[in-house]
């Protein structure tokens, strides 16, 4: 009831939603003529949301087109069972060549994205992604589990549920929409990006499936850290690792705690050599820093970079030893950058400082005596005096550049800014509490990691 979005386009999303009942469900219906029509004997089914996989397993006939099948939920399988799970479905290739399932083996599988990745199924010959994830490298991934080069068919079967034509750009800007109204929940204010940039790559993404583009199929399997989804790759890794409860066994982890890996020929920051540190000081403040080893010491701050260079490729080796890791140098050298940032972030100015040009015109503008303000104009202020997202920004950015262009009155632009502040459901919000300065002496490792360059294959010979 707080958020207002386009009613006409709601009334015809849920309409699609209305169909949704088991009876009458065109993508149920769709998806047991795909499952009864299918050429090949082995079928592995992804669904993104574990909600949808229940709706699927609870629906579809049992033995449908003569396939038994076994169900895999992320967060409710243990690696353990979901490795039985599997081993029913590709017993050979999960397995070994001669194994026979105690449970009987299955030709369907139903699966979210928990498998889709490093499982090798290539007994089966045909993959159903029941719908499109907001990551379209996810349908390549589903896809890859069953292209994979020991696979005995001549012949795989790839589909795609797509929406109906026009139904993804109306989700997409009901998306979008809602996004621009939701305040966020964080105690800073910062309200959730908005997904427009997402938008038009999947629109693009959905069109080369649906033009079935087979190019598609040479994408690298893997997503390296820095693409334009690694953000959700992410999450989704977290959240797995969340499931499988390896987040409590690294929190068990002793403090100072490091290791180190050579990169594999793949790696995409492969020849980096440096080192990781996750650092936090006596305050709680949490910083990340990345070493490059050399004469500069170079020092990477920016997480996406960082992440880039940890990632080690398919190929990764272990450094048993590590004597060639200079710790105490990259170590001095990444202290002195957290120190620096942090007495910056401690100056009483370094709010006004990150608020940024944009959004300082917007408030000079709104404390300009000479403009008559609109109704909402305090709340607006006091809501634009702390750092906005790059959506808030541009949106802002947008009514300075018609000012500059004399487009219309500085008491119309002032009108607007109060237009954008509501529209994103801004509220003023306390600032954070002062940080006290520190000193080198303040600042603790958590973990570290050393990454070493991929060690070049070396020829061998015999007289």
């Amino acid at each position: 009831e707080h958020v207002a979005v386009d009613r006409d386009l709601l009334e015809r999303i849920r309409a699609r939603l209305d169909e949704l009942d088991p009876e009458t469900d065109p993508k149920l219906r769709l998806m047991f003529e795909l499952l009864e029509s299918s050429p090949a004997q082995k079928i592995a089914v992804f669904a993104t949301f574990g909600d949808t996989v229940r709706y699927l397993d609870a629906h579809l006939p049992d033995g449908l087109a003569g396939r038994d099948r076994v169900v895999v939920i992320g967060p409710e399988t243990d690696p353990d069972t979901r490795t039985r799970a599997i081993a029913r479905f590709c017993p050979q290739t999960v397995v070994r060549p001669d194994y026979v399932p105690p449970d009987g083996e299955v030709d369907l599988l139903i699966s979210t994205d928990v498998l889709s990745e490093g499982q090798n199924l290539q007994q089966a010959a045909a993959v159903i992604s029941y719908d499109m994830p907001w990551n379209p490298q996810r349908v390549i991934q589903r896809n890859g589990r069953v292209i994979r080069l020991k696979s005995p068919h001549d012949e795989a079967f790839l589909t795609t549920m797509l929406p109906q034509p026009g139904d993804l750009e109306d989700f997409l800007r009901l998306e979008v929409t809602i996004r621009r109204k939701i305040v966020a929940a964080s105690v800073y204010g910062m309200e959730t990006d908005v997904i427009e940039g997402i938008q038009s790559e999947l629109v693009n993404f959905a069109s080369r499936l649906e033009g079935e583009d087979t190019s598609l199929l040479d994408d690298d399997d893997e997503v390296a850290a820095g693409g334009s989804f690694s953000g959700e790759e992410l999450r989704a890794e977290l959240l797995r690792a969340l499931s499988e409860g390896e987040v409590d066994r690294l929190r068990r982890l002793p403090w100072g705690i490091g290791a180190a890996f050579r990169q594999g020929d793949n790696a995409p920051s492969t020849g980096a050599r440096g080192l990781f540190f996750a650092c936090r000081t006596r305050d709680g403040s949490r910083y990340w820093r990345f070493v490059e080893e050399g004469d500069d010491a170079i020092v990477v701050t920016e997480t996406a970079e960082m992440l880039r260079r940890l990632n080690p490729g398919s190929s990764v080796s272990a450094v048993p030893d590590a004597g060639e890791i200079e710790l105490d140098r990259a170590w001095t050298s990444a202290v002195e950058s957290i120190v620096d940032e942090h007495n910056r972030r401690a100056n009483p100015r370094a709010e006004e400082e990150r608020i940024g040009p944009i959004q300082r015109f917007a408030l000079d503008l709104l404390r300009d005596p000479a403009v008559p303000l609109p109704s909402g104009a305090g709340d607006a202020e006091a809501a634009l005096s702390v750092e906005r997202s790059s959506t808030v920004r541009k949106a802002l950015g947008e009514v300075r550049a018609a000012v500059a262009a004399e487009e219309f009155s500085r008491e119309e632009a002032a009108r607007r800014i109060v237009d954008v502040v509501e529209s994103f459901g801004l509220r003023a919000v306390e600032p954070a509490p002062p940080l006290p300065e520190i000193t080198d002496e303040d600042v603790g490792v958590v973990c570290w990691m050393a990454v070493l360059p991929h060690a070049p294959a070396r020829a061998v010979g015999h007289e």
